[in-house]
Order: structure tokens, then C-alpha cells, then sequence
């Protein structure tokens, strides 16, 4: 049992004394933590008459037997994520004495990785800055002590802002940037940021046992138990421990240290811990004078850097590194699971405009509420897990995940009261819409109908008409209604010196009304809005320009614009693993089905099949079973988007599915937005094969663009969720699907531990929005940035006479992350502010009701003095965040 009080613990981490001339050896208990991968994380699942135990179930055990250890023979232990801790808090909340006696006694740690190591490709800038914030704040709190050392244990890639993020939550030295590492001791972000990354030449051994994937007990299957209780051959655990293999562990030599220190590194991803090494290590220190081994933690090797974590802010320049970010890797990572992935990005976008609805609310909200909320945003870590929205995980955690997903969505909705995603707008029907963006950029709405509808504003507002496609058509899935750019729901562009409108100016009473279909015109061949020239053959599109300048944004080549390519991709779901990948352009199998038009709205359907694999047994791609698909252009005036939808079914191995967009760029180069920011890319081209090796995609959250330069025009990609995207010689190529053949990794290194994983080559139908949009120079870029985010978030349909909330917008290039309640409860609001520009932003901003300003930082603590004056002053850095606190008049909840 464990006790509440640990016995005195020998002084094992600390330096050698004078007396002892020995070269310290640190060492302690670590597994690298998944949350989901091969089992899921709540829910345990049956597979071939075995039961496979979740995560969280094997995680409460290993730190249970950490704990023990550290209790009986004074050892140390080190936890990745606050998810885990969180997680063995719940099963054993009478241990966190325990846990804080141990900390303080520096033999455990959290290490700051946030609540997940998080993929840092594909999340929002809010859930990239909260997941290390969150995390870190936690930790604080429930040890009692700070964690001085960040990581990105198994993350694939590593977003440029990551070093601003770790520099504002307290964090100088951040440790294993795997797969892409850094090429020297330092590095630096966009913004300016700088952290040390040092850690992997310490000198020691490092002993990773890749083979220890515990399979079910034989005896219970896997569930625990037996008819007489606890099963007594794995004890309740239904892990098979009679397969506890540990690595061979034999003292260090004289050569394999170089330094001052060393560590010796026994770790896996699921092994629990051999029993024996204490033991061996008392016998290794009392047979040799070279070295002192001893029980202690990362942190303990900070004094051998501390000069160097010193100087992180001014470092010499030969150390640092080459890059901004560390990427690309594992982009096949980017491409599997779309499903998946368009579950998390839905709940995350909901997420956020809810929680900004529930913050500006004039009468504050309930703790009750609040508390929900906060719940409700820890899923979001585990969803953006680096094994989860990636789609490297087996089939039934990715189950669970959209299960959560969808989850997180609804249960948002239902906390403002929006209405269901399966609600029909009925003619007649009044309700209200919020939108939380404040770029002023055109938004969507969701609606499910089977006919065209009109929405009219209540005070007269510009009347927008929006044919639906049929509900047999897009499979229950909401058409998305482009309103006008000057209708009532776009928000103001502020004024210079307002910034925070009083008055509720982006919400209004609308009324959905039917409306006659549109004239269908199939001989027209040329139309035109405010913004897009647009020609078009039986084929497909020939050709699209800018209006305003008559510049070719995209024309017909070898491929016409929006055609699809079926390119060869063998692989798994972490990256493609042959260099040969031929191409099929499938534009020649696609033809025009129908154009239909009013004076302010197009539409284009195309449709296709692969017609050599219609006939059964005798196809001409035999790994491509069926495929066809229907692409959709909707054209709005008053909107600088041109909008895509594409319906795919297929079933294939061994197949990626791209989009293409020719543009008269020639160029490899352009711009890609990443989490809070942008960063321009030169062309990757895959040169290995092995498992880690990059496939020459690069991601892009939210758009990607070729690079204009100044006078010319350029062309954007927006996506949502389609994340994978590349440029060559000027085209634009977006990845929808991808097919890997093997699940590699999931059974890799473990054959007899079967895994289900068909569902990673995403079988049967699916729908893909993206859109395009022309780049005015490269002063412009701002702009399509806040686009493409308007873009990624929903407007919310709420009951008519829901009041509204206060309404806050922004001068460009200021971006909202997020607009939260605070943690604490206090009356007002946490903003947090992106200038989203390479240009540094200083201004002076009026306020409206704010009665003074509190910089923070992302764990909220308080950064200096609060302001009682309502003029808010900023000077920031390109690409620098910022955490404020709003103070307004007191809610009458917390009077």
C-alpha cells in the first residue's frame, strides 16, 4: 500500500560531492504516455475474442507501480501530459499528498508539455497556446512547484510559433523535438522567441524497448476479472505480464561518457518497471569508482546548462538553428482519416464560437456553466493528440475519438441554446445568428433544407438569395449558404480608435423564406461577379480571373483547374514509403452536369467516374475497387471567395486523391498559414523511404498561396481540415484522401498483437469544402489570412430573441485566438490577440465598456500592474501574441 508520508529520501539528484569525484548518472522512470494510438483512451475495445484495455486504464497502473517504487527504493518517475496526471488523480484522488511529497522531494515531475503533446499542424492558434498553458497551470497548482523544462515528446513536426508559446508560459529549454530535430542548440520563431533545445548528446545509454505492446491476459482475455474475482494471473490488470521482457541493462563504459555527466535511460511506451535496476544500481556504485549512479530528473541536469539556458535570449548566431520551424514530417499524417479529422476541426471551430458567445453574455456566466465549458475544452487536447488527429490510430480509438468529437459539439451548442445541426429551417421561421469573427470577412451559415431559401433581415438588411443542394445529394450533410459581404451579419469594419463596439451589431433576427429555383442555363459559358471572371467548357473550368484586375488566377494546362489526380502513394498512415508516385489525371473522365445562376449567385456541377474500373474484374487500376465523384462551384457577389465543395466515394489502397489549381506562379515558393501565423515554404521533395521520412507535402492551417510579389496578383488556397497541401512550378495542389495500404506502426515491432486499422484508407463517401481566393500583393496576405479563418469558423443559428451578446472587433492586423471567461471567475473577459503581420504593431485603442486592462500571461497571472486608464496601448512584434484582461462593469453574478 502506498503510505502518506515517504520515508527521507538519500540526496540521489544532486551533484557529486567534494568528496565523491565520481561523474554523476541520472536515471529515472518514464514512459512516453499516448493517449490514444493502439488502444483507446476511456474505452477498451474486443477484438478477435480479446478484451484491449484503454490507455488510461494502463497508465493509472504504471504510475501506480512508479509511485511504489519510489516509496520502497527510493526511485524517481517523470509524466509527460497533464491528461495522464489528471487521469491517475481520478482513480486515485487520496494519493496527491503523495504525489506533492515526491515532487517537492524532486522525485517526480511533470514535465511541461501541455495537457497533450498536441500535433501542432492542424490546431487553432487558442488550442496550441491553452494546451501548453492549461497544462502548465495545472501542474502549478496541484505539485505546488514550477516545471522548468517544456517537450514534445513523439509530436510529428513542430509549429514556428512553438517557441514563443513555450518562452510565454515560463518555459527556456525545451526538450525532444523528435522526428524533425533541430540542427543546433537554439531555436528561434517567428516572432523572435528563442529557447534552447539541447538534450539528446548527453552521453550515457538510452534504452528505448520498442517491443514492449503488453497483449491481453490469456487467462481473462483481457478483462481483469474471472467468476472468483480478480483474475490471479494478471491481478485485475488483463495485461499479460507474463511477456515482461525487460532490455538488457549492463553498467556503463569509460567511452560512453564525454562530459560532466550522463544519463542512463531505460523507456518504452507501455513496459512497466524492472524491479531488479534498483538493486543493480546498488551493486554497480559499490563495484567501480567511475561513476555515481543515481535516482533523479531531467531537471537535475539544468546546472550542467545553466550558462547556456542564460543566454538563451542573445545566443551566439553559429548556434542557432537553420529554421523557423521544424517540419515537414510524417505528412501522410496529414491525409488519413478525413473523417476523423473533420469531426475535430468541427468541434474545435463550435467550441471556440460558442465559449465566445457564453463570455460577452451581458449578464456574465454561472459557475456551473463556466465549469462545464472548461470541461468541455479538455477534450480538445486529446483530440488534437499527435496519434489522434493525425490518424495514425487502430479503428475503434479512432471511433471513440469522433464519438468525443461529436460529442463536444453538440453538448457546445446545446450550452448557448444554438440550435441542433439537424434542425431544418422551415419557412416563416425567425432565428438569430452570431458570428463570432471580427474581421469583417463574409460568413456561412449551416442550414439543412431541401430547397432554396431567401433570408431577409429583420431591419431591411440586404436580401441573399441561396440555392440548397438536395439532401439525397450531400448525404445529410448542411449545405453551407455564402451570405453577401454587405448583408448585416458581416461586423463593421471598426473605426480607427473603436475597437469594441457597445452596441450588438453582429447578430440580427433573420427569417427564412422559399423561394422559386434559379434559371438553369446550360449554354452559358462565361459569367462574371464583382470579383471572378469565370469560363468554363463541357469539361470543367477553362480559366478564372480577378475581376478587379483581369489577372489569371488559374488556368487550363495539362490539368484544368479543380481537376482531381489519383496518384500512386504506397504506404502507412504515418508517410508514404516508395519514391515511385505516377499520376493520373482524372479531368478527362469529368463533365459538366448542370449551371444554374441568379444575378448575384452561381453554381457549376461537374461529375466523374474512373470508367475503366466499372467493369467487375476486369479494372484498370486494381487497386482502386470504385471511385466517383461530383464537384460543385458556388460563385457569391460581394464575396472575395470562390467556393468548393467536392463529394468523393471510393475504395482503394495504396491511393492519394489531390486537388490542382495551375496558377501562372511558376514558382515552388509560397506562404502557408500555421497556427497563429504564416511562414513562407520553398518546395519539398521526398528523397528517403523510411518510416520518419517526409513526403514532400507540407501542412497549411487554414490557406496556402503562391508569393506574389509587389504590383502582382497571387492565388489562395483555403481548406478546412485538407491540411496537406503543396506547390509546383505555381500550381496549387491539395490533398482530399489517402489509402495506405499496411498499418506499419500500429503492428510493427508487436506481429501477434492484432490491431484493426482498414478504416485508415477512409472507404466510402465523403465531402471536402475549400475555396479560392486572389492574393492583391503581398501587403494582402493579412487580409487572406483573416479570410481564410472566417472561413473555419461557424456562425451560430440561435432562437429568435436570444439577446446579444457585447459585439468586439479589431483593426487589421489584429487577430482574436480566443475570447474566454477567465479561470478565476472575475468579471470580464481573457482576450487573446495575434498581430497577424511580419510588420510590428504599435497603436493606442479606445475601449468601450471596459473599466481597465490586465496584461496576463497565458496561464493568466498577472504581467505587471492592471491599467485604470480605458486607452489600451500595444506594441508588438510580428507574429506576437498577446494575453489580456478585460475588466468590465461587474456581472450581477458577481456583485
Amino acid at each position: 500500500m502506498l503510505q502518506a508520508h515517504a520515508p527521507e529520501p538519500p540526496s540521489l539528484a544532486s551533484k557529486s560531492s567534494d568528496k565523491d569525484h565520481r561523474t554523476p548518472v541520472l536515471l529515472w522512470w518514464r514512459n512516453h504516455f499516448d493517449l490514444v494510438w493502439r488502444r483507446g483512451w476511456k474505452a477498451g475495445y474486443w477484438h478477435q475474442d480479446r478484451f484491449y484495455q484503454s490507455y488510461s486504464w494502463l497508465q493509472r497502473r504504471l504510475v501506480e507501480e512508479y509511485v511504489q517504487s519510489a516509496q520502497k527504493d527510493g526511485t524517481s518517475f517523470e509524466i509527460e501530459q497533464a491528461l495522464s496526471l489528471r487521469n491517475y488523480l481520478e482513480f486515485r484522488p487520496g494519493h496527491l499528498p503523495v504525489l506533492r511529497q515526491l515532487a517537492r522531494e524532486r522525485r517526480f515531475d511533470l514535465l511541461g508539455c501541455g495537457e497533450a503533446v498536441i500535433d501542432t499542424n492542424q490546431c487553432h492558434g487558442e488550442t496550441l497556446v491553452r494546451n501548453l498553458a492549461s497544462g502548465t497551470r495545472y501542474g502549478r497548482k496541484i505539485l505546488g512547484i514550477e516545471q522548468p523544462i517544456g517537450g514534445r515528446y513523439d509530436g510529428f513536426g513542430h509549429s514556428a510559433q512553438l517557441p514563443q508559446v513555450f518562452r510565454q508560459c515560463g518555459y527556456r529549454w525545451v526538450t525532444s523535438l523528435a522526428y524533425a530535430k533541430p540542427d543546433a542548440d537554439y531555436w528561434k520563431g517567428i516572432d523572435g522567441s528563442i529557447v534552447f533545445t539541447r538534450e539528446t548528446d548527453f552521453g550515457g545509454r538510452d534504452h528505448f524497448y520498442d517491443h514492449c505492446y503488453y497483449e491481453p491476459c490469456p487467462v481473462c482475455s483481457g478483462t481483469g476479472g474471472t467468476a472468483g474475482g480478480d483474475c490471479p494471473a494478471c491481478s485485475g490488470a488483463g495485461f499479460d505480464r507474463s511477456a515482461d521482457m525487460f532490455p538488457d541493462t549492463p553498467p556503463l563504459s569509460p567511452e560512453e561518457v564525454d562530459g560532466p555527466f550522463a544519463l542512463y535511460r531505460v523507456r518504452s511506451e507501455e513496459m512497466f518497471i524492472d524491479a531488479a535496476l534498483p538493486e543493480k544500481l546498488r551493486r554497480w556504485n559499490a563495484g567501480q569508482d567511475k561513476f555515481a549512479y543515481r535516482w533523479g530528473l531531467l531537471r537535475d541536469a539544468w546546472p550542467y546548462f545553466e550558462n547556456d539556458i542564460a543566454a538563451v535570449d542573445h545566443p551566439p548566431a553559429h548556434r542557432l538553428c537553420a529554421s523557423a520551424e521544424l517540419n515537414p514530417t510524417q505528412t501522410g499524417t496529414l491525409v488519413t482519416r478525413m473523417r476523423l479529422k473533420q469531426a475535430i476541426r468541427r468541434a474545435e471551430s463550435t467550441f471556440y464560437s460558442v465559449e465566445r458567445f457564453l463570455a460577452l453574455q451581458s449578464d456574465g456566466l454561472d459557475p456551473l456553466r463556466r465549469k462545464t465549458l472548461e470541461s468541455l475544452w479538455r477534450e480538445l487536447p486529446l483530440l488534437f493528440f499527435h496519434d489522434s488527429i493525425t490518424g495514425t490510430l487502430a479503428d475503434p480509438p479512432a471511433n471513440e475519438m469522433i464519438a468525443v468529437a461529436d460529442r463536444v459539439t453538440d453538448e457546445a451548442r446545446r450550452l448557448c441554446g444554438a440550435l441542433p445541426r439537424t434542425h431544418a429551417w422551415e419557412p416563416g421561421q425567425r432565428l438569430a445568428l452570431y458570428n463570432p469573427d471580427a474581421s469583417g470577412q463574409p460568413v456561412d451559415v449551416e442550414c439543412l433544407t431541401s430547397s432554396p431559401l431567401l433570408l431577409r433581415g429583420s431591419q431591411g438588411s440586404t436580401i441573399v438569395a441561396a440555392p440548397a443542394v438536395p439532401l439525397d445529394l450531400v448525404a445529410r450533410e448542411p449545405d453551407l449558404i455564402a451570405l453577401a459581404a454587405n448583408s448585416r451579419l458581416r461586423p463593421p469594419v471598426p473605426t480607427t480608435g473603436t475597437w469594441i463596439s457597445p452596441r450588438p451589431l453582429d447578430m440580427e433576427t433573420f427569417v427564412a423564406e422559399s423561394v422559386a429555383p434559379p434559371v438553369i442555363d446550360d449554354t452559358a459559358r462565361r459569367w462574371s461577379s464583382d470579383a471572378f471572371v469565370i469560363e468554363w467548357d463541357e469539361r470543367g473550368l477553362k480559366e478564372i480571373r480577378s475581376a478587379g484586375t483581369n489577372a489569371v488566377l488559374t488556368t487550363r494546362g495539362q490539368s484544368s483547374p479543380n481537376d482531381l489526380i489519383l496518384e500512386e502513394d504506397i504506404g502507412d498512415p504515418w508517410g508514404t514509403r516508395d519514391l515511385r508516385r505516377a499520376r493520373r489525371p482524372l479531368g478527362g473522365e469529368t463533365r459538366l452536369a448542370g449551371f444554374r445562376c441568379t444575378d448575384t449567385f452561381a453554381e457549376w456541377v461537374f461529375t466523374g467516374v474512373l470508367r475503366g474500373n466499372r467493369a467487375f474484374g476486369r479494372e484498370t487500376d486494381t487497386s482502386v475497387f470504385g471511385l466517383e465523384w461530383t464537384q460543385t462551384l458556388r460563385c457569391q457577389t460581394g464575396s472575395r471567395r470562390l467556393d468548393f465543395v467536392t463529394e468523393i466515394y471510393w475504395k482503394s489502397c495504396n491511393r492519394r486523391i489531390r486537388v490542382i489549381f495551375p496558377t501562372p506562379a511558376r514558382s515552388d515558393t509560397g506562404w502557408y498559414g500555421i497556427p497563429a501565423g504564416r511562414i513562407k515554404r520553398d518546395r519539398y521533395e521526398m528523397k528517403e523511404n523510411f518510416l520518419w521520412s517526409p513526403n514532400g507535402d507540407w501542412p497549411a492551417l487554414d490557406f496556402f498561396s503562391t508569393d506574389p510579389a509587389p504590383g502582382e496578383t497571387g492565388v489562395a488556397l483555403l481548406n478546412r481540415c485538407t491540411v496537406s497541401s503543396r506547390i509546383e512550378d505555381g500550381a496549387l495542389l491539395l490533398s482530399l484522401l489517402r489509402s495506405p495500404g499496411f498499418g506499419s506502426c500500429l503492428e510493427r515491432y508487436a506481429q501477434d498483437y492484432p490491431i484493426p486499422h482498414e478504416g485508415i484508407r477512409d472507404p466510402g463517401y465523403h465531402l471536402f469544402h475549400y475555396a479560392l481566393a486572389a492574393v492583391e500583393g503581398p501587403d494582402d496576405l493579412p487580409a487572406v489570412a483573416a479570410l481564410a479563418a472566417a472561413y473555419n469558423q461557424p456562425v451560430l443559428p440561435l432562437p429568435s430573441g436570444t439577446p446579444a451578446p457585447t459585439a468586439f472587433s479589431f483593426p487589421a492586423p489584429l487577430t482574436v485566438l480566443g475570447c474566454k471567461p477567465a479561470w478565476d471567475g472575475a468579471p470580464g473577459v481573457v482576450l487573446r490577440l495575434l498581430n497577424n503581420h511580419d510588420a510590428p504593431f504599435e497603436r493606442t485603442l479606445t475601449a468601450g465598456p471596459v473599466r481597465s486592462w490586465q496584461r496576463l500571461d497565458p496561464m493568466e497571472n498577472p504581467l505587471g500592474e492592471p491599467s485604470e486608464d480605458t486607452d489600451l496601448h500595444l506594441n508588438l512584434r510580428p507574429f506576437e501574441i498577446v494575453t489580456l484582461f478585460a475588466r468590465t462593469e461587474a456581472h450581477p453574478r458577481h456583485k
